[in-house]
């Protein structure tokens, strides 16, 4: 089934999906394993916060990681081939869940079951400082549904 289609809400249910999987992976002793900073947020030198960093062991030639953040949030990278930085265009937060996405959490969480990974990334000794993520407020949309308030 794809999550192309029309939701209501499409940011509540991508938040939904990943709050569950977050849940469970806590349940299997897993805690997050990526320290984040956001770009274009004054604040100080270290880290704003930490988020779960997992890859996509199923596609071949581009690798892509999603950083779940402990609100539901989620952000997307494709790297290519050779570990060249991704473009700014291959970087972005998550309006909606996608196909790759919501097939990707189980297999993680199956993965974890079974004593492995889980698919989570562990690139913190090497990577030399917090991932840098875009400002989750740039993308932001107030909900376009119906408005249930009374009108005077």
């Amino acid at each position: 089934m794809s999550y192309m289609y029309q939701l209501k809400d499409p940011r509540g249910h991508l938040r939904r999906i990943v709050l569950d999987y977050l849940k469970k992976m806590r349940v299997q002793g897993r805690r997050a394993n990526r320290r984040v900073k956001f770009v274009d947020v004054v604040q100080g030198e270290g880290p704003d916060t930490m988020g779960w960093l997992l890859r996509d062991p199923r596609v071949e030639n581009v690798q892509h990681r999603y950083l779940l953040m402990e609100d539901g949030d989620v952000w997307h990278e494709s790297i290519g081939r050779a570990g060249e930085a991704p473009a700014a265009a291959d970087k972005q937060w998550l309006g909606q869940p996608t196909d790759d996405l919501a097939s990707l959490l189980p297999r993680s969480l199956m993965d974890a079951q079974m004593g492995g990974t889980g698919f989570l990334i562990d690139e913190e000794s090497e990577a030399g400082g917090p991932l840098l993520v875009g400002d989750r407020r740039e993308g932001q949309t107030p909900f376009q549904g119906l408005d249930r308030r009374r009108r005077p």
